[in-house]
Protein backbone atom coordinates (compact mmCIF):
# COMPACT_ATOMS: atom_id res chain seq x y z
CA UNK A 1 0.00 0.00 0.00
CA UNK A 2 2.88 2.35 0.85
CA UNK A 3 4.39 2.04 -2.20
CA UNK A 4 0.91 2.33 -4.51
CA UNK A 5 0.26 5.42 -2.17
CA UNK A 6 3.99 6.93 -2.88
CA UNK A 7 3.78 6.45 -6.81
CA UNK A 8 0.16 8.53 -6.60
CA UNK A 9 1.45 11.45 -4.52
CA UNK A 10 4.82 12.09 -6.50
CA UNK A 11 3.12 11.51 -9.73
CA UNK A 12 -0.22 12.30 -10.16
CA UNK A 13 -1.08 14.54 -6.62
CA UNK A 14 1.39 16.89 -7.11
CA UNK A 15 1.58 17.47 -10.56
CA UNK A 16 -1.99 17.48 -10.97
CA UNK A 17 -1.97 20.03 -8.37
CA UNK A 18 0.12 22.50 -10.18
CA UNK A 19 -1.45 21.80 -13.22
CA UNK A 20 -4.72 23.04 -12.48
CA UNK A 21 -2.86 25.94 -11.03
CA UNK A 22 -1.30 26.44 -13.94
CA UNK A 23 -4.06 26.12 -16.32
CA UNK A 24 -6.07 28.26 -13.23
CA UNK A 25 -3.28 31.03 -13.90
CA UNK A 26 -3.60 31.30 -17.76
CA UNK A 27 -7.12 31.19 -17.50
CA UNK A 28 -7.15 34.41 -15.14
CA UNK A 29 -4.53 35.53 -17.24
CA UNK A 30 -6.83 35.94 -20.94
CA UNK A 31 -10.07 36.99 -18.53
CA UNK A 32 -8.07 39.62 -17.27
CA UNK A 33 -6.78 40.77 -21.22
CA UNK A 34 -10.60 40.28 -22.41
CA UNK A 35 -11.86 42.60 -19.49
CA UNK A 36 -9.18 44.77 -20.06
CA UNK A 37 -10.96 45.60 -23.35
CA UNK A 38 -14.18 46.06 -22.13
CA UNK A 39 -13.07 49.21 -19.79
CA UNK A 40 -13.20 52.99 -20.89
CA UNK A 41 -9.71 53.86 -22.35
CA UNK A 42 -8.37 56.79 -20.23
CA UNK A 43 -8.67 59.95 -21.81
CA UNK A 44 -8.57 63.60 -20.96
CA UNK A 45 -12.21 63.54 -19.72
CA UNK A 46 -12.71 60.34 -17.90
CA UNK A 47 -9.17 61.54 -16.12
CA UNK A 48 -11.26 64.52 -14.70
CA UNK A 49 -14.19 62.36 -13.67
CA UNK A 50 -12.42 59.05 -12.34
CA UNK A 51 -15.40 58.03 -10.14
CA UNK A 52 -18.95 56.76 -10.82
CA UNK A 53 -22.13 58.10 -9.76
CA UNK A 54 -21.99 56.32 -6.72
CA UNK A 55 -18.17 57.14 -5.45
CA UNK A 56 -16.15 53.85 -6.77
CA UNK A 57 -13.00 54.35 -8.61
CA UNK A 58 -13.26 53.37 -12.11
CA UNK A 59 -11.21 50.47 -13.78
CA UNK A 60 -9.54 51.41 -17.12
CA UNK A 61 -6.98 50.48 -19.35
CA UNK A 62 -4.51 52.43 -21.46
CA UNK A 63 -2.58 51.69 -24.43
CA UNK A 64 0.62 53.18 -25.14
CA UNK A 65 4.42 52.92 -25.78
CA UNK A 66 6.81 53.20 -22.44
CA UNK A 67 7.91 56.92 -22.40
CA UNK A 68 9.96 56.26 -18.90
CA UNK A 69 10.76 54.40 -15.64
CA UNK A 70 10.63 57.15 -12.72
CA UNK A 71 12.02 55.11 -9.31
CA UNK A 72 11.82 51.75 -8.85
CA UNK A 73 7.77 51.11 -9.62
CA UNK A 74 6.69 53.76 -11.89
CA UNK A 75 5.97 53.33 -15.42
CA UNK A 76 5.19 56.63 -17.63
CA UNK A 77 3.35 55.59 -20.71
CA UNK A 78 2.34 57.88 -23.20
CA UNK A 79 -0.48 57.48 -25.41
CA UNK A 80 -1.65 59.53 -28.68
CA UNK A 81 -3.08 62.49 -26.84
CA UNK A 82 -2.23 61.76 -23.01
CA UNK A 83 0.57 60.86 -20.77
CA UNK A 84 -0.18 58.21 -17.78
CA UNK A 85 1.90 57.23 -15.05
CA UNK A 86 1.61 53.42 -13.81
CA UNK A 87 2.47 52.57 -10.13
CA UNK A 88 3.87 49.51 -11.37
CA UNK A 89 4.77 48.10 -7.00
CA UNK A 90 1.78 45.43 -7.43
CA UNK A 91 1.09 44.19 -11.12
CA UNK A 92 1.06 41.40 -13.29
CA UNK A 93 3.09 41.46 -16.49
CA UNK A 94 3.49 40.13 -19.24
CA UNK A 95 5.63 40.15 -22.99
CA UNK A 96 3.77 38.98 -25.52
CA UNK A 97 5.87 38.42 -29.30
CA UNK A 98 4.73 39.60 -32.41
CA UNK A 99 3.91 36.60 -34.46
CA UNK A 100 3.68 36.89 -38.91
CA UNK A 101 0.48 34.36 -37.97
CA UNK A 102 -1.07 35.80 -34.90
CA UNK A 103 -1.29 31.99 -33.71
CA UNK A 104 1.49 31.54 -31.50
CA UNK A 105 2.98 28.58 -30.25
CA UNK A 106 4.59 29.77 -27.20
CA UNK A 107 2.79 31.40 -23.89
CA UNK A 108 3.42 34.83 -23.43
CA UNK A 109 6.29 35.46 -21.03
CA UNK A 110 5.31 35.76 -17.41
CA UNK A 111 7.24 37.98 -14.78
CA UNK A 112 7.51 40.87 -12.59
CA UNK A 113 8.37 44.18 -12.60
CA UNK A 114 10.97 43.55 -10.19
CA UNK A 115 12.79 41.06 -11.72
CA UNK A 116 11.79 42.05 -15.32
CA UNK A 117 14.95 44.99 -15.87
CA UNK A 118 15.46 47.48 -17.88
CA UNK A 119 13.23 48.48 -20.84
CA UNK A 120 13.52 49.89 -24.28
CA UNK A 121 11.68 53.29 -24.35
CA UNK A 122 8.94 52.95 -27.15
CA UNK A 123 7.99 49.72 -26.11
CA UNK A 124 3.95 49.03 -26.52
CA UNK A 125 2.17 48.16 -23.36
CA UNK A 126 -1.42 47.77 -22.68
CA UNK A 127 -2.51 48.42 -18.56
CA UNK A 128 -5.58 48.17 -16.94
CA UNK A 129 -6.31 48.97 -13.04
CA UNK A 130 -7.94 51.70 -10.78
CA UNK A 131 -8.02 55.21 -12.52
CA UNK A 132 -6.54 58.13 -9.93
CA UNK A 133 -6.15 61.49 -10.59
CA UNK A 134 -5.62 62.91 -7.20
CA UNK A 135 -2.31 64.04 -8.61
CA UNK A 136 -1.24 66.04 -11.11
CA UNK A 137 -1.18 63.60 -13.80
CA UNK A 138 -3.69 60.41 -13.89
CA UNK A 139 -2.01 57.12 -12.64
CA UNK A 140 -3.12 53.42 -13.05
CA UNK A 141 -3.00 51.89 -9.98
CA UNK A 142 -3.70 48.28 -8.54
CA UNK A 143 -7.11 47.76 -6.20
CA UNK A 144 -10.48 45.86 -6.08
CA UNK A 145 -7.97 42.82 -4.87
CA UNK A 146 -6.69 43.03 -8.12
CA UNK A 147 -2.79 43.99 -9.07
CA UNK A 148 -2.51 46.24 -12.06
CA UNK A 149 -2.41 44.20 -15.53
CA UNK A 150 0.73 45.32 -17.74
CA UNK A 151 1.19 43.70 -21.28
CA UNK A 152 4.10 44.74 -22.89
CA UNK A 153 4.32 43.19 -26.57
CA UNK A 154 5.07 44.01 -30.58
CA UNK A 155 2.67 44.09 -33.12
CA UNK A 156 -0.49 45.55 -33.70
CA UNK A 157 -3.00 46.40 -31.09
CA UNK A 158 -5.98 45.34 -33.24
CA UNK A 159 -4.92 41.93 -33.16
CA UNK A 160 -3.34 41.70 -29.30
CA UNK A 161 -6.39 40.38 -27.48
CA UNK A 162 -6.60 37.47 -29.77
CA UNK A 163 -2.86 36.91 -29.59
CA UNK A 164 -3.67 36.91 -25.84
CA UNK A 165 -6.05 34.39 -26.05
CA UNK A 166 -4.87 31.94 -28.32
CA UNK A 167 -1.44 32.05 -26.79
CA UNK A 168 -2.21 32.23 -23.09
CA UNK A 169 -2.45 28.59 -22.08
CA UNK A 170 0.23 26.02 -20.86
CA UNK A 171 1.78 23.79 -23.76
CA UNK A 172 0.65 20.86 -21.44
CA UNK A 173 -0.50 21.80 -17.76
CA UNK A 174 0.69 18.46 -16.60
CA UNK A 175 4.59 19.44 -17.19
CA UNK A 176 4.41 22.77 -14.61
CA UNK A 177 7.57 23.65 -11.88
CA UNK A 178 6.32 20.95 -9.80
CA UNK A 179 6.67 18.18 -11.74
CA UNK A 180 10.10 17.80 -12.20
CA UNK A 181 10.64 17.69 -8.15
CA UNK A 182 7.81 15.63 -7.93
CA UNK A 183 9.34 12.73 -10.32
CA UNK A 184 12.43 13.44 -9.28
CA UNK A 185 10.97 13.00 -5.50
CA UNK A 186 9.15 9.94 -6.26
CA UNK A 187 11.62 8.19 -7.85
CA UNK A 188 13.94 8.08 -5.32
CA UNK A 189 11.38 8.05 -2.49
CA UNK A 190 10.34 4.09 -4.68
CA UNK A 191 14.19 3.25 -4.63
CA UNK A 192 14.58 3.47 -1.08
CA UNK A 193 11.47 1.94 -0.46
CA UNK A 194 12.87 -0.58 -3.22
CA UNK A 195 16.00 -0.99 -1.31
CA UNK A 196 14.31 -1.61 2.16
CA UNK A 197 12.15 -4.37 0.52
CA UNK A 198 14.65 -5.95 -1.44
CA UNK A 199 16.35 -7.31 2.40
CA UNK A 200 13.05 -9.21 3.05
CA UNK A 201 12.64 -12.18 1.38
CA UNK A 202 8.80 -12.17 1.87
CA UNK A 203 8.45 -8.61 0.09
CA UNK A 204 10.11 -9.42 -3.01
CA UNK A 205 7.35 -9.16 -4.93
CA UNK A 206 6.63 -5.24 -3.62
CA UNK A 207 10.68 -4.78 -4.11
CA UNK A 208 10.18 -5.25 -7.77
CA UNK A 209 6.82 -3.38 -8.15
CA UNK A 210 8.54 -0.55 -6.53
CA UNK A 211 11.54 -0.46 -8.92
CA UNK A 212 9.26 -0.92 -11.86
CA UNK A 213 7.03 2.48 -10.18
CA UNK A 214 10.98 4.18 -9.58
CA UNK A 215 11.23 4.12 -13.83
CA UNK A 216 7.40 5.00 -14.49
CA UNK A 217 9.01 9.12 -15.46
CA UNK A 218 10.83 7.16 -18.25
CA UNK A 219 8.75 4.29 -19.55
CA UNK A 220 6.72 6.28 -22.15
CA UNK A 221 10.21 7.17 -23.90
CA UNK A 222 11.23 3.47 -24.33
CA UNK A 223 9.71 1.06 -27.15
CA UNK A 224 7.43 -0.08 -28.24
CA UNK A 225 5.57 2.96 -25.24
CA UNK A 226 7.19 5.82 -27.18
CA UNK A 227 4.29 4.98 -30.03
CA UNK A 228 1.75 5.98 -27.84
CA UNK A 229 3.64 8.57 -26.13
CA UNK A 230 4.22 10.29 -29.76
CA UNK A 231 0.27 9.55 -30.84
CA UNK A 232 -0.24 11.27 -26.77
CA UNK A 233 1.40 14.41 -27.91
CA UNK A 234 -0.14 14.87 -31.04
CA UNK A 235 -3.77 14.19 -29.29
CA UNK A 236 -3.24 16.57 -26.37
CA UNK A 237 -1.36 19.32 -28.86
CA UNK A 238 -4.49 19.28 -31.29
CA UNK A 239 -6.93 19.85 -28.07
CA UNK A 240 -4.78 22.64 -27.08
CA UNK A 241 -5.64 24.13 -30.69
CA UNK A 242 -9.07 23.55 -30.41
CA UNK A 243 -9.26 24.91 -27.06
CA UNK A 244 -7.92 27.98 -28.70
CA UNK A 245 -9.63 28.24 -31.27
CA UNK A 246 -12.98 28.10 -28.94
CA UNK A 247 -12.36 31.07 -27.40
CA UNK A 248 -11.26 33.13 -30.70
CA UNK A 249 -14.45 32.49 -32.00
CA UNK A 250 -15.97 33.40 -29.79
CA UNK A 251 -14.21 36.44 -28.82
CA UNK A 252 -16.00 39.10 -30.92
CA UNK A 253 -18.98 38.15 -29.16
CA UNK A 254 -17.64 40.16 -25.76
CA UNK A 255 -19.20 43.05 -26.58
CA UNK A 256 -22.17 41.47 -27.63
CA UNK A 257 -24.58 40.41 -24.35
CA UNK A 258 -27.17 37.63 -24.90
CA UNK A 259 -28.08 37.68 -28.40
CA UNK A 260 -27.62 41.25 -29.05
CA UNK A 261 -26.82 42.22 -32.73
CA UNK A 262 -25.36 45.55 -31.76
CA UNK A 263 -23.55 47.30 -28.82
CA UNK A 264 -21.72 50.16 -27.60
CA UNK A 265 -18.23 49.60 -27.09
CA UNK A 266 -16.01 50.94 -24.51
CA UNK A 267 -15.16 54.12 -26.91
CA UNK A 268 -18.43 55.10 -27.74
CA UNK A 269 -18.88 53.48 -31.03
CA UNK A 270 -21.52 51.39 -31.76
CA UNK A 271 -20.25 48.03 -32.49
CA UNK A 272 -22.56 45.15 -34.58
CA UNK A 273 -22.81 41.46 -36.67
CA UNK A 274 -24.19 41.08 -39.42
CA UNK A 275 -24.38 38.34 -41.80
CA UNK A 276 -22.70 38.86 -45.19
CA UNK A 277 -22.31 36.62 -47.89
CA UNK A 278 -19.01 34.93 -48.51
CA UNK A 279 -17.62 36.93 -51.39
CA UNK A 280 -18.94 40.25 -50.01
CA UNK A 281 -17.11 39.10 -46.94
CA UNK A 282 -13.86 38.18 -49.55
CA UNK A 283 -14.10 41.70 -51.06
CA UNK A 284 -14.21 43.21 -47.49
CA UNK A 285 -11.39 40.73 -46.63
CA UNK A 286 -8.88 42.66 -49.08
CA UNK A 287 -9.34 45.82 -47.49
CA UNK A 288 -7.86 44.61 -43.85
CA UNK A 289 -10.98 42.57 -42.58
CA UNK A 290 -9.75 39.08 -40.47
CA UNK A 291 -11.57 36.40 -41.47
CA UNK A 292 -11.42 33.26 -38.93
CA UNK A 293 -12.48 29.81 -40.51
CA UNK A 294 -13.41 27.20 -37.95
CA UNK A 295 -10.95 23.89 -37.89
CA UNK A 296 -14.68 22.15 -37.70
CA UNK A 297 -16.36 23.45 -41.18
CA UNK A 298 -18.84 26.47 -40.88
CA UNK A 299 -21.13 27.67 -43.09
CA UNK A 300 -19.52 28.07 -46.69
CA UNK A 301 -21.71 30.26 -48.12
CA UNK A 302 -22.03 33.51 -45.31
CA UNK A 303 -19.85 34.60 -42.58
CA UNK A 304 -20.70 36.45 -39.64
CA UNK A 305 -19.18 40.01 -39.60
CA UNK A 306 -18.24 42.25 -36.19
CA UNK A 307 -17.62 45.85 -37.02
CA UNK A 308 -18.15 49.50 -36.68
CA UNK A 309 -21.70 50.28 -38.20
CA UNK A 310 -20.89 53.00 -40.34
CA UNK A 311 -22.97 54.22 -43.35
CA UNK A 312 -25.25 51.67 -43.89
CA UNK A 313 -22.25 48.30 -43.91
CA UNK A 314 -19.40 47.40 -40.83
CA UNK A 315 -16.45 49.24 -40.89
CA UNK A 316 -13.10 48.57 -39.04
CA UNK A 317 -13.50 49.99 -35.41
CA UNK A 318 -11.87 52.79 -34.05
CA UNK A 319 -11.03 50.81 -30.33
CA UNK A 320 -7.49 50.16 -30.12
CA UNK A 321 -7.94 47.03 -29.02
CA UNK A 322 -11.27 46.22 -31.06
CA UNK A 323 -10.40 44.04 -34.40
CA UNK A 324 -12.96 44.13 -37.60
CA UNK A 325 -13.21 40.31 -38.00
CA UNK A 326 -15.40 37.40 -39.20
CA UNK A 327 -16.20 33.96 -38.86
CA UNK A 328 -17.82 31.58 -41.09
CA UNK A 329 -21.34 30.79 -39.80
CA UNK A 330 -22.40 30.80 -36.50
CA UNK A 331 -19.68 31.97 -33.94
CA UNK A 332 -21.76 30.92 -31.27
CA UNK A 333 -22.35 27.15 -32.72
CA UNK A 334 -18.84 26.86 -34.26
CA UNK A 335 -16.95 27.47 -30.86
CA UNK A 336 -19.55 25.06 -28.94
CA UNK A 337 -18.10 22.21 -31.69
CA UNK A 338 -14.86 23.36 -30.96
CA UNK A 339 -15.38 22.89 -27.12
CA UNK A 340 -16.55 19.32 -27.70
CA UNK A 341 -14.01 17.85 -30.03
CA UNK A 342 -11.08 19.38 -27.84
CA UNK A 343 -12.84 17.16 -24.88
CA UNK A 344 -12.41 14.39 -26.95
CA UNK A 345 -8.93 14.98 -28.01
CA UNK A 346 -7.80 15.30 -24.42
CA UNK A 347 -9.57 12.75 -22.86
CA UNK A 348 -8.31 10.24 -25.73
CA UNK A 349 -4.48 11.47 -25.49
CA UNK A 350 -4.64 10.79 -21.88
CA UNK A 351 -5.70 6.97 -22.38
CA UNK A 352 -3.54 6.23 -25.27
CA UNK A 353 -0.97 7.69 -22.70
CA UNK A 354 -1.94 5.22 -20.38
CA UNK A 355 -1.99 2.41 -22.57
CA UNK A 356 1.60 2.90 -24.01
CA UNK A 357 2.92 3.27 -20.14
CA UNK A 358 1.15 0.00 -18.92
CA UNK A 359 2.37 -1.84 -22.07
CA UNK A 360 5.58 -0.66 -21.06
CA UNK A 361 4.91 -1.50 -17.39
CA UNK A 362 4.29 -4.98 -18.01
CA UNK A 363 7.29 -5.68 -19.56
CA UNK A 364 9.68 -3.80 -16.84
CA UNK A 365 7.68 -6.44 -14.47
CA UNK A 366 8.23 -9.33 -16.70
CA UNK A 367 11.86 -8.45 -17.03
CA UNK A 368 12.59 -8.08 -12.99
CA UNK A 369 10.60 -11.04 -12.55
CA UNK A 370 13.02 -12.64 -15.00
CA UNK A 371 16.08 -10.45 -13.26
CA UNK A 372 15.07 -10.61 -9.41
Amino acid sequence: MAVILVSLLFYLVIPGVGAFNVRRQWRMFRRRVIDASLLPPVTFASARRPRDDHGTPLKARFVGTLESIQGENTAWIRGPDITVAVDMSVSDVYLVAHSPTDRPDTPPARTSWSRLGSLPGGMKVLVSGILDSSEPHPAIRSGHGEPVLAVFYDGPESTLVRRCVWSGRQLNEYWNSATPLALAGGTFALIVVAYVLLRQPLALPLARLAIALAAVPVLPLLPPGIVFFYLYRLGWRRGRVLRAHRDVIQLPLRYLPDDARCATLPNGELYCMDDYPLEAAGALQQEGLTVIDPPLGGNPNSCTVFGRAAEGRLAPPLDALCEWTAVHGDPRLASAQCQRRARRYELGSVVILGVGLLVNFLLTMAVLVMVL
